[in-house]
């Protein structure tokens, strides 16, 4: 059997239209498809949804949600908390989007990035986490080989 494979990762949010100004004006990732649907796949008959596809780089995808009826509510648990999550991207000049970031009101988890240190592929790799508009942890990564965001 087949490991199955990631078609594509979804993140609810109270506000699409600030979720958008975050995730593609500020971090740059392309639109592919604004709408809205129904959301009973979710197991909430007659719940009205707005959604956002994302370009997230070679074929992936990141959904935006927004339930519209009934209302999402509520806030991200914290990021130590059980069932967390967060979405990790891989960006070519972290200090300059850090910069931009800061410009609009975002500040990241810790005063400075992080460098991974060891022996390890990883080694060198500069990573650090910023909460989206909804207070999800992004963690942003600059790999150290110099390999180019996609």
């Amino acid at each position: 059997m087949s490991p199955p494979l990631l078609d594509h990762a979804g993140l609810t949010c109270r506000d699409l239209d600030s979720s958008l100004r975050f995730y593609c004006e500020l971090l740059g990732m392309p639109l592919l498809e604004r709408g809205e649907g129904v959301g009973a796949a979710a197991g909430i008959p007659g719940a009205k949804l707005a959604f956002a596809f994302l370009d997230a780089g070679e074929g992936r995808v990141l959904e935006l949600l927004e339930y519209r009826d009934p209302h999402t509510a509520g806030t991200a648990p914290r990021v130590e908390a059980a069932g967390a999550t967060h979405v990790a991207l891989r960006v070519a000049d972290l200090d300059g989007l850090l910069e931009r970031l800061a410009t609009a009101g975002f500040r990241p988890l810790t005063a400075e990035p992080v460098t991974v240190a060891g022996d390890g592929a990883s080694t060198g790799t500069r990573l650090v986490y910023v909460p989206d508009p909804d207070g999800r942890v992004v963690e942003l990564v600059q790999p150290a080989s110099g390999e180019e965001a996609s």
